[in-house]
């Protein structure tokens, strides 16, 4: 997630109170989630879906739903690879929470 200016924090924010909706909702584990950074400042959120179609189920709640509208507002969504640590080996990131 690449940050739109100055709403990382905002960004960073969000993302803590989705994985605790997500949490509540039984789509994600209750393993710890991870929030870290790149080099360029581009944001990596790490967490374990509940199962194979967690994914879908999500999209179906509002909650959810406006959670990523939010996330829309606030940065822009890239691919792995476009993240520059994803091509090296051993990649490394500053984690947040």
């Amino acid at each position: 997630l690449k940050p739109k200016k100055e709403r990382t924090e905002e960004l960073i924010a969000l993302l803590k109170q989705s994985n605790i909706t997500m949490q509540k909702l039984g789509i994600v584990t209750t393993k710890e989630h991870i929030i870290a950074a790149s080099e360029d400042g581009v944001i990596i959120h790490i967490f374990e879906w509940a199962n194979e179609n967690s994914q879908d189920v999500a999209a179906e709640h509002d909650e959810i739903r406006d959670l990523w509208m939010e996330a829309e507002r606030l940065c822009e969504f890239l691919k792995p690879s476009a993240v520059k640590e994803f091509n090296e080996v051993f990649p490394s990131f500053t984690v947040i929470k």
